[in-house]
């Protein structure tokens, strides 16, 4: 989809998690992998750290839960970046200064 919407001349933002340390060599391989590839394809790549999330995360949290905040936080940055361009700001942002400041 990335690819695809960067040839169309679409500004590209992709917002992806890391996985935990816990969850094996084998997923965090296949992430770096991944994320190399859409680097490729993407004006912008921002990678979240689970690891560092669970750094906010107080002792003794299940699992699932700590999921949830990973999931919570990665919502929090794209409605960031659209609210950027919709919101109205202290400074006016349109899309044509984001897409200056992320393209490529």
């Amino acid at each position: 989809i990335a690819e695809l919407a960067k040839q169309c001349g679409c500004l590209t933002v992709g917002i992806v998690p890391k996985p935990f340390v816990f969850e094996g060599r084998r997923r965090m391989n296949q992430a770096v992998e991944a994320i190399d590839l859409l680097q490729e394809h993407v004006d912008i790549l921002i990678v979240v750290s689970n690891d560092k999330l669970l750094e906010i995360v107080p002792e003794g949290v299940p699992l699932q839960e700590a999921f949830s905040l990973a999931d919570e936080i990665l919502r929090q940055g794209i409605t960031g970046i659209s609210d950027i361009v919709v919101k109205p700001g202290l400074i006016n942002v349109d899309f044509a200064d984001v897409r200056s400041v992320m393209q490529n």
